[in-house]
Order: structure tokens, then sequence, then C-alpha cells
């Protein structure tokens, strides 16, 4: 009898958590997109029972290699909470239209004086070059359906402020994520994490990111952690923004996986210390 409400204890600790995860600059390294640091954390949330969904400003295209590689079933949520795909591959679209998303654009670049470029003006071949992506992985990048992502040039940086208020007069945001800007419907990552919870009724979210369009996300979730920037700072919008937010005091997936650590802490679950730590000595000698 002891035997077995411990192993039923344990059984529900382990199935307390649903961990949601930044990709660029967070899981994924901000330069090369490796995970490879990220490995035996995620290996850990397996054998765990945390089922684990990336939010993220990539497109559904992207995703699809991304997640066969990561080993992830699914769901995950992309475009910065435009849309929920699922392990099928099928959308659930929680934003407005792309061609709703474009006419919103073409107002602001012309209110910016044009100082604007959205990757749907850019080649495959350009965007590659600015993001270090392969052509292929460029091409699936720029298929935006519910999300635009663009820079603003030069000194018209300082725009940002009031080209966030004329979304909002279009009935749609603007958010800064790692390297660009990005407008798009009402939605964000944290009502897609609150959408995506209602099927695992029961469990608590966590979650992990390292910039400004991830405070929604952190916000929705139970824990929340934050990685350093490439920079090596954490994102002043995160640190303001969000309450009770656990600092990681690493970059990327490295800084991923001493969050897992701590969630995997939390959950009473073996951590994955050793092999993270042997992982991340190694990393340090190469």
């Amino acid at each position: 009898m002891l035997f077995l409400a411990a192993h039923l204890i344990m059984e529900a600790l382990r199935k307390r958590w649903v961990l949601f995860t930044d990709l660029d600059g967070t899981l994924l390294d901000a330069a090369t997109y490796s995970f490879d640091a990220a490995r035996p954390a995620l290996a850990a949330l397996r054998k765990a029972g945390i089922p684990v969904v990336p939010a993220t400003s990539k497109t559904r295209a992207e995703m699809e290699p991304l997640m066969r590689a990561l080993g992830l079933d699914g769901p995950c949520v992309v475009e910065n909470g435009g849309a929920i795909v699922e392990a099928d591959g099928a959308a659930r679209a929680l934003g407005p239209s792309a061609s709703r998303i474009l006419r919103a654009y073409a107002l602001l670049k012309d209110r910016a004086g044009g100082a604007l470029r959205g990757f749907h003006e850019m080649s495959d071949a350009e965007l590659s070059a600015e993001t270090r992506l392969s052509l292929v992985e460029a091409s699936r990048a720029r298929r935006r359906e519910f999300d635009l992502p663009f820079s603003i040039l030069g000194s018209a940086e300082s725009l940002a402020p009031l080209l966030g208020r004329e979304a909002e007069k279009l009935g749609m945001r603007l958010s800064r994520g790692g390297r660009y800007h990005h407008l798009h419907g009402p939605s964000d990552k944290g009502k897609a994490l609150r959408a995506v919870m209602r099927r695992w009724r029961g469990r608590r979210a966590a979650a992990i990111g390292d910039s400004a369009n991830d405070v929604p996300l952190l916000k929705a979730a139970s824990v929340r952690f934050a990685v350093r920037t490439r920079e090596g700072r954490h994102d002043p919008d995160l640190v303001r923004g969000v309450p009770r937010l656990r600092l990681i005091d690493r970059p990327g997936p490295e800084g991923w996986a001493l969050a897992v650590e701590q969630l995997l802490e939390l959950s009473s679950v073996a951590s994955p210390r050793s092999s993270v730590k042997n992982r991340r000595m190694k990393d340090d000698r190469s």
C-alpha cells in the first residue's frame, strides 16, 4: 500500500506541468539556431511526462521540420500567438487574416514615411543574409499567415511607440522580438497559452522566454523564467513587465536547460542536473 501511494503521488507530480517556450534566443541559440546544450533537458522533460509547447514568432512552415528535430509532437503556437498548430499540421487561427495584416502594415509604413521593411518586401536571399538562415529556411520564414515581422529603418526606430498606438487604432498590435518588430492581431502568446491549456486541465503552465514579445506568455504562466539575451543581459521589458520572474544567468539553450532544472526541482521530479552540468562543462572546455 505504501509503495502504491508513493507511486500515485509521483505520477501526480510528474503530470503537474506543461512547459511553454520561446525558440529563437531561448531554446535555440540566437546566432546558430542550435539546441545541443538543451538536449539533456529535453530528454528529462520527456521522461518526466511534461509536455513542451513552443510559442514562437516562427511560421507553420518553419515549425514542421523543427518540431521533428526537437522530438516534439505538438501542439505549438506560431507567429506570436496568431495560431495554434496541431500535431497533424492543422492550424487554428486566433487572429486576423494575412491580407488584413498587410493592409494595416501599408498604413503604418505610410505613417512612418516609408521607413519600414517587412518580410514580404525582402527576397529569400536578403533575409538569409540578415539572419544567417539558409535559403530554404528563409523561404519558410517568409510564409507568413498570421503575423508580419518588419524592420524600422535607421533613425526612424524612435517611431516605434507612435506606430504601436496607430496599430491599436487599426485593431492590431505591435510587439518587439529579439531582432524584428511584429505586427499581428489582438491575440498574443499569452492568450494562445490559455487556449492550449484548456486541454490540460489540472496542470499548471510554466514558460521560458528572452524578449519583449514573451511578456504575455510569461505573465500567463504560473512559473516564469527569463534567460539572458545574446547581448548578455536580461531584456528590460521582461524585468519590468513580468512579476515573480526567475532570472537565469545564461543565454539561449544553456540557460534554457538551467530553467528546466529549476522546474523539475519544483515538480519534485529527479532533476537532470548531472547530465546537464556535465554537458555544460564539456561545452565550456570546447
